[in-house]
């Protein structure tokens, strides 16, 4: 789940896959960009750290964390654990970062998809066509063009073999089609990823 935390004008402290405090709780926070409501209000996303529950917390009420700094790796496995356990906002953040991936874990566009499609399944109502267009297209050659040269690629090499264990890709072979998501099982996509490098 997430915390939408609302940005005020010039916050900048805040930063990606760091813990803060929020009214008594450890909140991580999950996004790199911010998000404007057409009230003017600015949020950037978030979960809590022990949970992944979504919370909103504005900026202004968030304090600095001063326990110990979770490693990269460390946030990613307990984001992995919130996705495992079906949280869809888990599940699409897992997807952004093993597109683009880290030194600490390399880059795995198999994963990406996996955990892309999971989320989708998962909260379909979260997002538009365009959105699942994009994941659908970009995962037909499982997002190679994303990571940076610098971040080790761990993507599968059989595209088609590995696109074969969606639902959504079961025609590609045969058709040459995708198929939007048109099951509920969240569940197939995060044992894919898990059973990934």
């Amino acid at each position: 789940m997430i915390v939408n935390v609302e940005r005020s004008p010039g916050y900048s402290e805040a930063g990606y896959a760091q813990l803060w405090r929020h009214k008594g709780q450890v909140v991580l926070i999950m996004g790199n960009t911010v998000q404007e409501l057409r009230d003017g209000t600015r949020w950037l996303w978030s979960a809590n750290w022990p949970t992944g529950e979504r919370v909103n917390a504005p900026v202004s009420e968030l304090d600095p964390y001063e326990g110990p700094k979770p490693s990269m790796l460390e946030v990613v496995r307990q984001v992995e654990k919130w996705a495992h356990e079906g949280n869809g906002d888990a599940m699409w953040w897992l997807g952004d970062f093993y597109e683009f991936g880290s030194r600490a874990t390399g880059a795995n566009g198999g994963k990406a998809l996996a955990y892309y499609l999971g989320a989708i399944r998962c909260e379909p109502q979260c997002y538009d066509q365009d959105t699942v267009g994009r994941v659908l297209q970009d995962g037909m050659e499982l997002f190679r063009a994303g990571h940076p040269e610098s971040v080790e690629d761990k993507t599968p090499t059989d595209t088609r073999a590995f696109l074969a264990k969606f639902r959504e890709f079961r025609a590609i072979g045969t058709e040459s089609m995708i198929y939007f998501p048109d099951t509920k099982d969240w569940c197939e996509c995060v044992m894919i990823a898990e059973a990934l490098p």
